[in-house]
């Protein structure tokens, strides 16, 4: 019984960590498109 809740702990945190991770990558090169496109956007304005 113990080894069957340990078990599903740890897939439970590995699952937290998968999308915590995805979560990073995704925010993370969201703020890269918009930066980029505020240099592209003025560049365009100018």
């Amino acid at each position: 019984m113990f080894t069957l809740l340990a078990q599903e702990a740890a897939s439970n945190v590995d699952a937290g960590k998968a999308i915590a991770l995805a979560l990073g990558i995704g925010l993370g090169s969201l703020g890269a498109g918009i930066g980029i496109g505020n240099i592209f956007g003025s560049m365009i304005q100018a």
